[in-house]
């Protein structure tokens, strides 16, 4: 074996969970998304390059980043960002359960016919604040909330009750949940996620690009960010001057 292999792997997997945990993204999330960023940077910095060698000529003004690429690049990884957070939020919640007689009642179960309560519970793992939409297309579950907010780091608890069939047996009852960053009123979020769950995404991918776009815009531009060259110095002369520098302070 390699040494130190298992140490590398076990703080590269804490690396990826600290980063990925304010936005509720495990670790293989992280990974795949600076993967996917780390390629799309390549193309764009070869597309860049690309059309600046087919340039006729080239002068002072053409060099430095353009302040639209990285508009583009920041809108990109925000919304890939929240999509990610979002999608790893959604999903079924199974409450299993059992259909019993009424003479068996004392054994566990719930008696056939009758309704008892259980409980869903949500969390949001991530730094922004959540809307989670709760929903179920089983007639024999009713949910006592089906909107709720999530602050950063928060959990919920819903109550949902559920009537056993008459038929006495093992059965399983599921709760769709679909969370959403809160930056759209929950009424708006439950209505658009009622009509399709990525039309909830796009509506809040939407008004994020839009924030992040014109942020950027009015910092950046997008015109060219020019870098002033920076005169180095030989290694002898820095490091004399660094000692002198040293000595005077003292």
């Amino acid at each position: 074996m390699i040494p130190f292999v298992g140490r590398v792997a076990a703080e590269s997997t804490s690396l990826l969970l600290s980063v990925g945990r304010p936005l509720g993204l495990s670790d293989q999330q992280v990974a795949v998304f600076i993967l996917v960023a780390a390629i799309a940077a390549y193309f764009l910095d070869e597309s860049e390059a690309t059309g600046e060698k087919r340039t006729d000529r080239s002068t002072g003004r053409a060099t430095g980043f353009s302040g639209l690429l990285l508009v583009g690049g920041a809108v990109a990884l925000v919304l890939a960002t929240a999509t990610m957070s979002m999608t790893a939020a959604t999903g079924a919640i199974a409450l299993p359960y059992d259909s019993v007689a009424p003479a068996e009642a004392g054994q566990g179960g719930i008696p056939a016919g009758t309704t008892a309560n259980a409980s869903v519970e949500l969390q949001n793992g991530g730094l922004v604040p959540m809307t989670a939409v709760l929903s179920t297309s089983n007639p024999n579950v009713e949910l006592a909330q089906e909107r709720v907010s999530l602050s950063p780091r928060g959990n919920a608890s819903v109550n949902v009750s559920i009537t056993a069939p008459s038929e006495p047996g093992s059965y399983e009852v599921t709760v769709e949940r679909k969370q959403y960053l809160a930056i759209l009123p929950v009424g708006v979020l439950g209505e658009l996620s009622a009509v399709s769950h990525w039309l909830a995404v796009a509506a809040v991918d939407l008004l994020l690009a839009l924030g992040v776009a014109a942020i950027g815009a009015k910092l950046v531009g997008g015109g060219r960010l020019r870098l002033r060259p920076t005169r180095s110095l030989p290694v002898e002369v820095g490091t004399a001057r660094w000692v002198r520098s040293f000595y005077r302070d003292r």
